[in-house]
C-alpha cells in the first residue's frame, strides 16, 4: 500500500494510483508551458506581478496570505499550474472546483476554499481573471488538501492533553501533484482518511444535515416517567424518537400511556448514547433527547477532525481506547475482535490522548504512589491513622532516590506538610489489594500512563467511568495478556501457571511485536450494527474543538474578505 509521507509529492503521486514510470511520464507531459498564454504577454510575469512582495495578495476579490503561493510559484519559475498554452484555464479546473464545492461532505466549509470567487473567475475568461483564478485555485487546493488530510487544528493548541504531532503536509507538493495528475478530483478524494471510522462518520454526516434542517420536538422537563405510567409528554416523546428512527410504531399515536413499544425505543436510544438502558425517562435521558441535530452534527464534525490527526494507516492489528466511550477495541487483521470496558481519568485528572505501542507486560507489579496523590489523598489518611500504609501492604522510603525504608508509625504525620510528602516515597507491594492488580501494560509516553488491572471491579458496573487518576483500567486484563502473548515462547503454559499462581516475584515479559495503541476521544461513531452512537463530552474536548474551528473560520473570513 502507498502511504502519504515525506517527500510528499512523489508519494502523493503514488497515492493517486500512478506507478513510478507513469508518474515520471506525468511529470514530462505536464511540464510548464513554454509559450505565452493568449492575451498575456507572459503569464509568468503576470503571476509574479499579481503575487507581489507584500504579506498578502488580493486576487479575484479575495485576500490571501502570500507566503504559500509565493513559495509555490517562485520555486517553479512563476510558471502556471492551471493555465494551458492557449491562455485558458485547463479543463481539469472545473472538476477540482466541483470537489471544493462538496467540502461539506468532509465536514469542511466550501467558503474556506473560495468556491464562489473561483466560479465567477472561471466564467469570466478575462485575462486578468484567468491569472487570479490560477493563483486562487492553487491556494484553495493547498488549503483543502492540508485540511482534509491533517486537520484544520493543531492538537496541542486545542488541549494540552493531546500529545499528538500533526502530520506533515507539503502544501506546494499538493498543488503541483493535483495539477499534473490526469484525475485531480480522485487525487483530492484520496487525501481524506481511509479508515472505516472516518468514512462511516462521513456517511452519517449527510443524514444528520437533513435532521438538523428538520429538527425535532423538545421533551418538556418533569418527573421521571416509568414504563406503564401516563403523561402528556408521551406523544411528544414518540415524535422525538420517530425523527431519529428508534421508534418503529405509529408516530401519530396520541395515547398518553408509556407503552412497551415506546419503552423499547427509549432503551435503544439510551444504549446508543451510553446511558443506562433502563427505559426510565429521567433528567439525563431527557437532556440527551433534547440535543438538536445541529449539536449532533457538531459532534460528528469534531470527531472527524480528530480522526484526521491519526496516522494514515492504523495497521492491521491495534488497540484503540476511546476515552469518551469508556471502551477499548481490540483489532486483529483489520477486524474487531472484542470491545472491552475501561475506566479512564476523572474530568479533573483526564487521561491524555496520544499514539504509542505496548512493548511489555509486568505481572505482580508494585505501585509507586505519585507525589500529588500522596499529598492530596494519603496525607489526610495518615494523619487520621498513622498505620494506614503498613496495614495495606505499602512500604515507606525516606527519599525518591533510593532512601532507607521507614516505619509509617515513626513519622509525625501531623507535622508533615503537603510539600514534605514529595520527599517521601510510598510503594505498594504486589498483592490482591494492589492498585494495579495482577498486570500492567507498558508503552512509551510523556505522561507515565499505562493500562492495568484493578481490584475495584465495581467501577465497571457504572455507566460513567471517568474515575481514575489518569491511567486506563481494564475490565478483563488477564484475557488481554493471554491474547497479546498467545504463541510467545515467553508465555508457555508452565510459565503462565507460575506467574499467575502467586503474587511474587514481579515479572516482566516483552511482547514479541509491539502492539500499536491509539488513545482517542470520539464522542460520535458508527457502531457494529451500523447505528450512529454518541457520548457525552466528559472532558469538554468537543466544546474546545468546535470553539477553535469557529475561531479559525472567523480568522479566515476576515482575511479572505476584501470588502
Amino acid at each position: 500500500m502507498c502511504r502519504l509521507a515525506v517527500p510528499l509529492l512523489s508519494l502523493l503521486l503514488c497515492s493517486a494510483g500512478l506507478p513510478a514510470t507513469m508518474a515520471q511520464a506525468a511529470l514530462v507531459q505536464a511540464a510548464p508551458p513554454t509559450q505565452a498564454a493568449a492575451g498575456l504577454s507572459d503569464p509568468r510575469l503576470a503571476i509574479e506581478a499579481a503575487i507581489g512582495t507584500a504579506n498578502t495578495v488580493a486576487v479575484g476579490g479575495v485576500i490571501l496570505k502570500a507566503g504559500d503561493v509565493r513559495d509555490l510559484y517562485a520555486a517553479r519559475g512563476w510558471f502556471p499550474l492551471w493555465i494551458d498554452t492557449d491562455g485558458r484555464l485547463d479543463r481539469r479546473v472545473d472538476p477540482i472546483v466541483a470537489r471544493l464545492a462538496k467540502a461539506g461532505d468532509e465536514g469542511l466549509r466550501p467558503s474556506d476554499y473560495y468556491v464562489e470567487a473561483l466560479q465567477g473567475l472561471i466564467r469570466s475568461g478575462d485575462a486578468e481573471d484567468v491569472v487570479a483564478a490560477e493563483i486562487l485555485l492553487s491556494a484553495a487546493v493547498m488549503r483543502y488538501g492540508a485540511d482534509v488530510h491533517s486537520g484544520r487544528l493543531v492538537p496541542r493548541d486545542v488541549d494540552k492533553n493531546f500529545d499528538i504531532t500533526p502530520k506533515p503536509v507539503d502544501r506546494a507538493g499538493l498543488a503541483t501533484a493535483a495539477s499534473m495528475l490526469p484525475d485531480a478530483d480522485a487525487f483530492l478524494v484520496e487525501l481524506a482518511p481511509k479508515h472505516a471510522l472516518y468514512q462511516q462518520l462521513k456517511g452519517a454526516l449527510r443524514g444528520y444535515e437533513a435532521l438538523a434542517d428538520a429538527g425535532w420536538p423538545t421533551i418538556p422537563a418533569g418527573e421521571s416517567l416509568r414504563p406503564g405510567q401516563s403523561s402528556d409528554r408521551v406523544p411528544v416523546l414518540r415524535a422525538r424518537l420517530t425523527a431519529t428512527g428508534e421508534f418503529a410504531g405509529d408516530p401519530t399515536d396520541q395515547s398518553p400511556v408509556y407503552d412497551p413499544v415506546l419503552v423499547t425505543a427509549v432503551e435503544q436510544f439510551q444504549t446508543k448514547h451510553g446511558l443506562k438502558p433502563d427505559g426510565i425517562l429521567g433528567r439525563g435521558t431527557i437532556a440527551t433527547l433534547n440535543k438538536q441535530g445541529a449539536d449532533r452534527m457538531n459532534q460528528i464534525i469534531a470527531s472527524m477532525e480528530r480522526l484526521r490527526w491519526l496516522p494514515d494507516d492504523l495497521g492491521d492489528d491495534y488497540l484503540m481506547v476511546n476515552l469518551a466511550a469508556y471502551t477499548m477495541d481490540i483489532v486483529t487483521d483489520g477486524k474487531l475482535v472484542r470491545t472491552m470496558d475501561v475506566v479512564v481519568g476523572k474530568p479533573d485528572l483526564p487521561t491524555p490522548m496520544f499514539n504509542s505501542a505496548l512493548t511489555y507486560l509486568e505481572f505482580n507489579p508494585t505501585w509507586t504512589v505519585p507525589p500529588s496523590i500522596a499529598s492530596k489523598e494519603y496525607l489526610p489518611k495518615l494523619r487520621n491513622d498513622p498505620t494506614y500504609l503498613s496495614s495495606r501492604n505499602y512500604k515507606l522510603f525516606s527519599s525518591w532516590s533510593g532512601g532507607r525504608e521507614m516505619s509509617d508509625g515513626s513519622v509525625d504525620w501531623q507535622g508533615v506538610g503537603a510539600g514534605g510528602m514529595r520527599n517521601l516515597r510510598i510503594r505498594q507491594e504486589p498483592g490482591p489489594g494492589n492498585a494495579l492488580g495482577k498486570v500492567k501494560f507498558m508503552m512509551a509516553n510523556n505522561w507515565s500512563v499505562y493500562l492495568h488491572d484493578t481490584p475495584s471491579k465495581s467501577f465497571f458496573q457504572k455507566a460513567d467511568r471517568a474515575l481514575s487518576h489518569g491511567c486506563v483500567r481494564l475490565q478483563d486484563p488477564i484475557w488481554l495478556a493471554d491474547y497479546l502473548l498467545d504463541g510467545s515462547p515467553d508465555w508457555s503454559p508452565e510459565r503462565r501457571a507460575r506467574v499467575m499462581g502467586s503474587w511474587n516475584p514481579t515479572t516482566r515479559i516483552n511482547l514479541p511485536t509491539p502492539m500499536p495503541l491509539y488513545i482517542v476521544y470520539q464522542t460520535a461513531w458508527v457502531d457494529q450494527t451500523g447505528e450512529m452512537a454518541f457520548r457525552g463530552d466528559v472532558y469538554g474536548i468537543d466544546a474546545k474543538v468546535i470553539e477553535a474551528l469557529k475561531a479559525r473560520e472567523t480568522q479566515r473570513e476576515q482575511l479572505a474578505s476584501s470588502r
